[in-house]
This record gives C-alpha cells, sequence and structure tokens, in this order.
C-alpha cells in the first residue's frame, strides 16, 4: 500500500513538472519571437526612408508605409492593433475576417488533436473550406498581381508565405481524410456529394462575405 502510494505521488509530481514545462515553453515561445523580431531581425532589415504620412498614397501598407515602426509584423491578432495605430482604418474589417477565420480554423484542429475525440470528417471539411477561402481571397486581392506582375521580391515572399498555411491544410486534410476512407474501408472518399456541396457553398459565401468587408 505504501509503494503504492509512492509511486502515485511520483506520478502526480512528474505530471505537474510536465505541465510547468509545457506552460514555460509557451511563455517563452511567446517571448522569444518578438524578441527576435525586434532585436534581430528588424535590424538587418533594408532601411526605409522616412513618409509622409499625410501626403503618401503608396498601397504597400506593411512596408513602405510602415516606415521604421517598432511594432512586430504578425499578420493576425496583432495587426488590429497596427492598424489603429496607423489609423489604417480601412483595412479593419477585412483584418477582423482572417482574425476570426484563422481563430475557428485553429480552434477546430485543436479539438481533432484530442484523442478522446471521434474522427469528424465535417469539421476536417469545415477547416479545408476556411483554408480554401483564405486562398480564392488571397489570389483574387493581391497574391496573383504581386506574383506574377509585381517585381518586389518583399510582397512576393510575403504572399507565399501567407498561402502555405492553407494550401497545407487544404492538402493534409484531403489526404487525412482518404486514409481515413482507406483505413476503415468507406472507400476512396467518405464524403458525400452533398456535403462537397455545403462546403462550395460555405467557400462562396465566405469569399463574398471578405469582398463586401
Amino acid at each position: 500500500m505504501i509503494s503504492s502510494k509512492k509511486s502515485w505521488r511520483g506520478a502526480e509530481g512528474k505530471s505537474h513538472l510536465s505541465f510547468i514545462l509545457s506552460n514555460l515553453c509557451g511563455f517563452l515561445f511567446l517571448f522569444l519571437v518578438p524578441s527576435i523580431h525586434m532585436g534581430v531581425v528588424q535590424r538587418i532589415w533594408v532601411t526605409k526612408p522616412p513618409v509622409d504620412k499625410g501626403k503618401c498614397t503608396c498601397d504597400c501598407w506593411d512596408t513602405i508605409f510602415k516606415g521604421g515602426s517598432i511594432y512586430p509584423h504578425y499578420y493576425s491578432w496583432w495587426m488590429w492593433f497596427n492598424y489603429l495605430n496607423d489609423e489604417f482604418y480601412s483595412q479593419w474589417n477585412h483584418q477582423m475576417f482572417f482574425s476570426i477565420t484563422e481563430l475557428a480554423a485553429t480552434s477546430i484542429a485543436l479539438y481533432l488533436c484530442d484523442s478522446r475525440v471521434d474522427y469528424n470528417t465535417r469539421l476536417l471539411l469545415c477547416m479545408i473550406s476556411i483554408a480554401s477561402a483564405h486562398i480564392f481571397i488571397s489570389a483574387s486581392d493581391q497574391f496573383l498581381h504581386n506574383l506574377f506582375i509585381g517585381n518586389e521580391t518583399f510582397k512576393k515572399s510575403r504572399d507565399i508565405g501567407f498561402l502555405i498555411g492553407d494550401c497545407l491544410t487544404v492538402l493534409l486534410g484531403a489526404f487525412d481524410i482518404l486514409r481515413y476512407s482507406k483505413d476503415n474501408g468507406l472507400g476512396r472518399w467518405a464524403v458525400s456529394s452533398n456535403e462537397v456541396g455545403a462546403c462550395a457553398i460555405f467557400v462562396t459565401f465566405l469569399v463574398l462575405v471578405a469582398t463586401l468587408l
């Protein structure tokens, strides 16, 4: 009885230590990323000329227009504060759409990562639909223009970097559904035509909402 109690306490201590270490790693990541960006990367980036914000008509908001801003270029929730800081209110709703949909997709991914949760193709299709909408919106917005017509390397690498995550979500999500279908003897594709049609409608709806914003 005593040995079992000791082993139980030892296991409990290990779980507490694992909890502390995992949280510490998370906090260190949040601390190191902006520190490396603002302390190292920003100092080796190309120096930009001063910008007259009152007369500037350049549409390149995140490069020339930003000038020597000390804020990190995080194209997610931090961008909300950047738009307020730079009085770039016309992009507020657009960024809000991307931030909310990205948060929704991330929440679904975290939920599906739980081993206690049953495999759900519909939630995975929702993630794929959100990523597909991001790809269509980016392509119609500025991606194709910057990639094939524009001559600024930073814009090209930035836009490609944006789409990598969404493209991986679509490809890996589809591959996982195919794997699940094969492993469970459900044919090549464990998704009905109605579900595919619902995804198409959902993607169209998201694209229209982003266009209106």
